[in-house]
């Protein structure tokens, strides 16, 4: 199909747009136009602390869908509507010439070429490796190539003999005549090998393991990025191996650290290894290049479409060279992959994109692909990755100096901005399911918790080993589902709103620092690897969310309750929200509630295990360490780790400075007025105490600590970050110190002159 069909802007590539739209101006009204177009965006829902807008961060998951988009598949493709077999009517020919476009403009945009081809696939990603590996396997992995091509006429040729055929009949009797060789390398003992990094998706290695290829894990080198080094010792000592495959990631879908493509690719070629990428964390913020170079050619790459602004309900797309589609049987024989069949035989189309599509496949997902690389490349692929590189530069530098966040990955490699994290309490961490559920209640933001698919690098960053790791498993096999150990993740879209990306970080701050006053409110449960507010079964809750079995046709008519949606941007009122609440919580410290009796009773080889902290210890840890008692009663035993270093360390936990200080605030009945220390000496103190503190390095509950606190740096400057970023809590405290003071005055013949209960020995809690 060729390119006359397409719109000027498309047959630029790289990211460009007509030369009388390359201004700032054009591109910012762009952005603001598919904000004011993304459907559901700050749509008002109801959680169990009222209403809260949508705010979505998870579009490393999943991508929204566009108003403007979705009017076109409605009033354009959609009325005339046809399967893509029908060859015979008018619709028919107008739905398969839609599909055809979009297919080339995908193609287009990815740079590819004649000895290109692209499928639409089912399942995204998923779908779109196990089509590869299949096609690779049916072809004897890669000895058996495709000879058919088309011309811009329509007309069929062969690849290997240059002869035109009129009709695909033809060209499928005259490729008798060329010979196939055998694959050498089919032998059982000699299975292809497989190259994959550590940043994999488990999309990106069981297909291969099941497959019967040997698989070689490639690690991270220091900067957090792929290691070159070592796949050249790796392909250096497999040299002799017939087929060897390099599989890698684009970029992480935990933490977006970039793969530089361009390196990888050359390096396989330089010793005849097949080279192919997985983009679906990364496709829609970076450059996709079949073709930069022929040095550079990549063989197939695969991505998901869904994950595209404008993209769900879009299928996954393969798209790979020519010739490693030589299999004549397809993966997923059916209805419009062959050519003739009869009771006794059948004979297999050749158009491999035909072949490839067997069944009716997602017509309308493909066009609105088609659609959604049309935007992508107005905005400009560029433009996208600066945007996404500038929003990494600045989060990161606010994230990693939140005291008690702790973010996975290493921050000096190349990184869109994607952040997994945890929160840390004590000697252990707030469960993920918690926090990602808190941020959905309180803030209405829109994330996830897990281990996100990719198994072998949330392990590495967590620095749990294999031995460990099994522990963990044979806990799931037993039921213990909430032990699984993973994170909390979020992204930052190119397009996001300033206020946005604001609100985000305050919402984060704001659960660090007080995610242990709402912990008691919620409740796990162990068989879903949840945790929900105790209050999640409200019938009102219940009620306000959607569901199928709310449609009737009862009176002849598709009729269904219908919600006014509602939208806010204004999103300040919800962190102002959020404190009030928390100073409701901080008046009644759970007291009326009485002592808490532990969720689960667990085995001792279990408990070990256990790396969150419970409702249970929460609301201990507040009743006691607020309500008059000089240490927190709650249970905080660390399970046998291993320190970066390889030895067992006890405790490396030093408590922020504006705890301290809330420790002594609360013992202020047994306070001297004489010794009363003001917030600023109080602060003064604790700064000369970090100073000459001492620090045991170790991880955490089996997790390795991030960078920015790792056993190499300055603690003495972590801690001025800590204080510098706890001087803004101060005035609080300086107002409740007034209020206690008052208190203290009108009690002050209760204390005696040689009180000691605050002496300056333990002011600190420093023994």
């Amino acid at each position: 199909m060729s390119l006359r069909f397409f719109p000027q802007a498309l047959k630029k590539r790289n990211g460009s747009i007509p030369e009388d739209e390359t201004s700032d101006e054009y591109q910012q009204e762009l952005l603001e136009y598919i904000r004011s177009n993304v459907i559901g965006d700050f749509s008002i829902f109801q959680t169990v602390f009222g209403n809260r807008p949508l705010v979505y961060a998870d579009y490393v998951a999943s991508g929204r869908s566009l108003q403007f988009l979705e009017d076109y598949i409605t009033n354009i493709v959609l009325p005339f509507y046809a399967n893509t077999h029908t060859f015979t009517s008018w619709v028919g020919f107008q739905t398969l010439n839609l599909r055809r476009e979009s297919r080339e403009m995908v193609k287009h945009c990815l740079n590819g070429n004649e000895n290109d081809l692209l499928l639409f696939v089912g399942s995204g990603s998923t779908g779109a490796i196990n089509k590869l590996v299949g096609i690779l396997k049916n072809s004897n992995w890669g000895s058996k190539q495709s000879y058919y091509t088309e011309t811009e006429s329509g007309a069929v040729s062969c690849s290997q003999c240059c002869s035109i055929f009129a009709t695909e009949g033809k060209f499928i009797k005259h490729l008798n005549s060329h010979t196939q060789p055998s694959n050498p390398s089919s032998k059982k003992d000699d299975p292809p090998l497989v190259f994959i990094s550590i940043f994999e998706h488990h999309s990106n290695i069981l297909p291969w393991k099941e497959a019967g290829a040997e698989v070689i894990f490639i690690s991270d080198n220091s900067q957090g990025e792929l290691d070159l080094k070592e796949l050249e010792n790796q392909l250096e000592l497999n040299r002799s191996r017939k087929v060897k495959i390099g599989s890698f990631s684009a970029g992480s879908n935990i933490n977006g650290t970039l793969t530089n493509v361009r390196a990888v690719t050359r390096l396989l070629k330089s010793y005849d290894a097949f080279s192919f990428f997985d983009y679906a964390a990364a496709a829609p913020y970076v450059v996709m290049d079949m073709n930069p170079s022929p040095q550079e050619a990549i063989d197939a790459l695969f991505f998901s479409g869904h994950k595209f602004v404008g993209g769900p309900g879009t299928p996954g797309v393969l798209c790979l060279k020519r010739f490693l589609l030589g299999n004549e049987t397809p993966v997923e024989p059916g209805g419009g992959t062959v050519f003739f069949v009869t009771k006794n035989s059948h004979t297999y189309l050749a158009n491999p994109e035909e072949k490839e599509e067997g069944g009716t496949p997602d017509i309308v997902g493909s066009i609105r692909l088609g659609l959604v690389f049309q935007l992508k490349n107005a905005i400009g692929d560029k433009f996208i990755m600066d945007l996404e590189l500038e929003h990494y530069k600045r989060v990161s530098k606010i994230l990693y100096e939140i005291p008690g966040l702790f973010i996975l990955g290493n921050q000096r490699s190349k990184r869109l901005p994607i952040f997994s994290f945890l929160v840390r309490h004590g000697k252990r961490f707030f469960h993920y399911a918690f926090i990602a559920a808190l941020l959905n209640d309180l803030f209405g933001i829109e994330c996830r918790g897990g281990c996100a698919c990719a198994g072998p690098y949330a392990l590495k960053l967590l620095d749990i080993d294999e031995e460990k790791a099994k522990m963990y498993e044979e806990a799931r096999k037993d039921g213990f589902e909430l032990f699984l150990p993973g994170f909390v993740r979020l992204s930052f879209n190119y397009f996001i709103e300033e206020e946005t990306i604001e609100y985000i970080i305050e919402a984060i701050k704001f659960i660090v620092d007080n995610a242990v006053w709402f912990l008691p409110m919620y409740k796990f449960t162990m068989e879903k690897r949840t945790a929900v507010h105790r209050d999640s079964d409200n019938a009102n809750l219940k009620n306000s969310m959607a569901s199928l079995t709310g449609i009737t046709y009862s009176d002849a008519k598709f009729e269904y309750k219908t919600n006014v949606l509602k939208k806010t941007r204004n999103l300040k009122q919800y962190i102002n929200s959020a404190y009030r609440i928390l100073e409701k919580i901080k008046t009644h410290k759970y007291l009326d509630e009485g002592t808490p009796e532990k969720e689960f009773d667990l085995p001792e080889n279990i408990e070990k295990l256990r790396w969150f902290v419970l409702p249970s210890e929460a609301k201990i840890y507040i009743q006691t360490k607020y309500a008059g008692d000089d240490e927190p009663k709650t249970e905080n035993s660390l399970p046998n780790i291993n320190s970066p270093r390889g030895k067992a360390t006890k405790n490396n936990s030093i408590e922020s400075p504006m705890n301290i200080l809330g420790n002594k605030i609360s013992s202020l009945k047994q306070l001297n007025e004489k010794e009363y220390l003001t917030p600023k000496n109080e602060y003064n103190n604790t700064i000369e105490k970090y100073k000459n503190s001492k620090i045991e390095k170790s991880t955490i509950g089996g997790f390795r600590q991030p960078k920015h606190l790792s056993p190499h740096s300055d603690y003495y400057s972590q801690a001025e970050i800590r204080i510098s970023n706890e001087k803004i809590q101060m005035d609080v405290f300086r107002n409740r110190l007034d209020r206690n003071l008052q208190e203290l005055r009108s009690k002050k013949q209760l204390l005696g002159k040689n009180d000691s209960a605050y002496s300056s020995k333990k002011k600190f809690g420093f023994k």
